[in-house]
């Protein structure tokens, strides 16, 4: 939700003050006539591709020209937008990912080392086996046998 947040404020701006450099480039139909255009184009082509890369710098239909305010601020707009939304957004999906794997891990774990420590009939620790003489194996094994009952 938070990431479409950021992008839907990204198709603000494009909207509000780069509407007029959308324009279809090779095989990419790059619209911002209306804000649901513009959100479309940045969506789509934001993640999936370059986004500063397929907007030219030169308003549609006129000739290039150097405009040193205008390159300053695509600058700042593509170079934000590849490090909040590409750099940090996809970099917290990821550690959220990479996170859920490693609880997992965890529980396994957690779950392997009390089924080797605890009997899973009487649920005594392995220590109460070992002070009384006949082990903790023993017990589970030949006495307290899951596959008995």
């Amino acid at each position: 939700v938070l990431g479409f947040i950021v992008l839907y404020i990204y198709a603000v701006i494009s909207f509000a003050f780069l509407h007029n450099q959308f324009t279809a480039a090779n095989e990419t139909a790059l619209y911002c006539d209306n804000l649901g255009q513009c959100l479309y184009s940045i969506v789509r082509y934001g993640l999936l591709d370059n986004l500063g890369l397929l907007i030219p710098l030169r308003n549609a239909g006129s000739s290039p020209s150097f405009s040193a305010s205008l390159h300053i601020a695509r600058l700042l707009f593509d170079l934000s937008f590849f490090i909040i939304v590409i750099t940090i957004g996809l970099n917290v999906v990821f550690g959220i990912i990479v996170d859920t794997f490693s609880e997992l891990r965890e529980e396994r774990s957690d779950v392997e080392t009390d089924q080797k420590s605890t009997c899973f009939i009487c649920d005594l620790p392995n220590h109460e086996f070992e002070r009384k003489g006949t082990g903790f194996r023993h017990h589970v094994k030949y006495e307290h046998n899951m596959w008995d009952y």
